[in-house]
């Protein structure tokens, strides 16, 4: 792995990356900020956010790092998992979702080692967990206290931001492999493309979600 600062502002594209990364900080710092006024159920945004910087920028100012995202794929899942046993309401099936952790993470490593080797970018693993992941927050989504309008509730914005961004990705991430070995440039070149307004609407919508709490402190402590 070998540090290329340069080259990364040399990419055309390094402002929209540099704006995402910016809004993946405002949200840690607002989230960390919560968890210090006593709103516990940040904590897994606190652990996520950091972890997340790192990886993106290792992403953008390295070469060789694509192993980062075969370690980072199980701390996010697991952590978005945490996300929603601290913040539903609904106890019917968080059973499933505690047990689902240490599966996707066995099952990601066996991927990783035996099909990736570690290499390239896991996109079956990422595929799996936006399938995952989906299915968790759209209950999630179906279950948000109604006492407050949705767009001031901030699993609504968690969950839109989840939503949208592994269902965009899902279509690309199953023909990666494919198409890289038909035309790596091309491949790398549209994965750019796609990943950067993806990437901009997840970070914008966790962002926007830890303002409604800023906004409404009391009622969301209080409530959980």
């Amino acid at each position: 792995m070998t540090i290329n600062i340069s080259g990364f502002f040399k990419d055309p594209h390094y402002p929209f990356y540099l704006f995402y990364q910016g809004l993946i900080l405002f949200a840690l710092v607002l989230a960390y900020k919560l968890y210090y006024k006593s709103a516990k159920n940040r904590l897994s945004l606190v652990l996520l956010l950091p972890l997340t910087l790192i990886v993106e920028l290792s992403g953008d100012i390295t070469t060789g790092s694509s192993w980062a995202y075969y370690i980072f794929n199980l701390f996010e899942y697991s952590l978005f998992c945490m996300y929603y046993l601290e913040n539903c309401k609904v106890d019917r099936y968080k059973w499933v979702v505690k047990w689902s952790i240490p599966a996707f993470v066995i099952l990601s490593f066996c991927v990783s080692m035996f099909y990736y080797h570690f290499k390239s970018l896991p996109s079956l693993n990422i595929n799996v967990e936006g399938l995952l992941l989906v299915v968790i927050y759209v209950h999630l989504l179906f279950n948000l206290d109604v006492n407050i309008a949705i767009y001031k509730h901030p699993d609504f914005w968690i969950s839109a931001g989840i939503l949208t961004y592994f269902g965009g990705a899902f279509a690309y991430f199953t023909f990666y492999r494919t198409l890289l070995h038909l035309n790596y440039a091309e491949t790398i070149s549209l994965f750019v493309l796609i990943s950067i307004p993806l990437n901009t609407i997840l970070y914008a919508c966790i962002t926007i979600s830890q303002i409604c709490i800023t906004r409404n402190l009391k009622y969301f402590i209080l409530s959980n």
